[in-house]
């Protein structure tokens, strides 16, 4: 059995953007393909908006940092987010996930290079 990674669902050619735009994956799909098994996510989506959908952003409100829709007067995210890590964290223990690839500079996966307002 191939080990499981999980990857931000755009990263392996899923049309997940909130812009419905495809990331440029032609070098990344053929290398995991071979090597492992691919488990794709995407937080925005597994929450239920849709795609194409408003864009999001990390906004930091009196010393805490939420996410929130750019249109819906700043709908706040924050806990269908937390609430969707807490269940994708469980289930990727689950199945025994080896590891996660998230996309840099995502609001909702991004570890690395990601704005906040």
């Amino acid at each position: 059995m191939q080990p499981r990674v999980a990857v931000s669902a755009c990263l392996v050619g899923h049309q997940v953007r909130h812009d419905g735009r495809m990331v440029d994956t032609e070098l990344l799909i053929p290398e995991l393909n071979s090597s492992v098994e691919i488990i794709p996510f995407c937080p925005e989506v597994e929450i239920g908006l849709g795609t194409p959908r408003p864009a999001t952003r990390l906004v930091n409100r009196n010393g805490n940092t939420r996410l929130e829709c750019t249109s819906e007067s700043n709908r706040d995210l924050t806990q269908e987010m937390v609430k969707f890590a807490q269940l994708k964290s469980d289930f990727f223990i689950s199945i025994q996930v080896s590891g996660i690839i998230f996309k840099q500079s995502s609001t909702s996966c991004g570890i690395d290079h990601v704005v906040v307002h």
